[in-house]
């Protein structure tokens, strides 16, 4: 089992396993209006509390999604300085649920190289997303954002190389892999929602 692949598992088992503690805390309370606003409101800030420590990874994502390559290298650039400024930041990543990686410097590396590539800018691509292999070299989307620049710069035997790599690291782009991308496109756009 790939790493990827447990953390899907834990973090669909943790999912579910809130649902039922809201339903239960629910039942219990007898469907008390109250106890049911105070357990969501609960269950609401440790994702507050990431969503402001990491703003500026939000806004730099919620440019891309909007083809704004310099705002989202602008943005995700300041919140790269600031966790390795104060590494600790890093494990808040956790409160969001990661799923290819356990580490956010790694995911901001990777989203500085997709930024770059509808840009054009495959160099600097390439160099931000080999930078997140050198911090986590189990993590699959750098590996298939290289796989794409492979295939733009015409190695299609590099490309399906990389692919496969992503593919046995856990990144099949698979139906789960969809929903998870949407998941933080929305999360993104809520959390930049003070981004123009």
């Amino acid at each position: 089992m790939t790493r990827t692949t447990r953390y899907k598992t834990i973090q669909g088992g943790a999912l579910i396993a809130l649902v039922g503690l809201v339903f239960l805390i629910a039942y219990l309370s007898d469907w008390n209006g109250y106890v049911v606003l105070v357990t969501a409101l609960v269950l609401f800030v440790p994702g507050r509390i990431q969503g402001r420590y990491y703003r500026d990874l939000h806004h730099g994502r919620k440019a891309l999604e909007v083809g704004d390559c310099a705002a989202s290298v602008r943005y995700t650039t300041a919140f790269l300085d600031a966790i390795r400024t104060r590494p600790a930041l890093k494990k808040l990543l956790w409160l969001s649920g990661a799923i290819y990686t356990p580490d956010a410097e790694a995911m901001a590396l990777n989203n500085i190289g997709s930024a770059h590539l509808p840009c054009g800018r495959f160099d600097e691509a390439e160099a931000a997303f080999a930078s997140a292999l050198h911090v986590d070299p189990l993590y699959p989307l750098p590996f298939f954002n290289l796989a794409i620049l492979s295939q733009v710069r015409g190695d299609e035997v590099e490309s399906a190389r990389l692919l496969g790599e992503a593919q046995r690291l856990g990144y099949t782009r698979g139906s789960l892999d969809q929903v998870i991308h949407r998941a933080q496109a929305i999360l993104s756009h809520v959390e930049g929602r003070d981004v123009e």
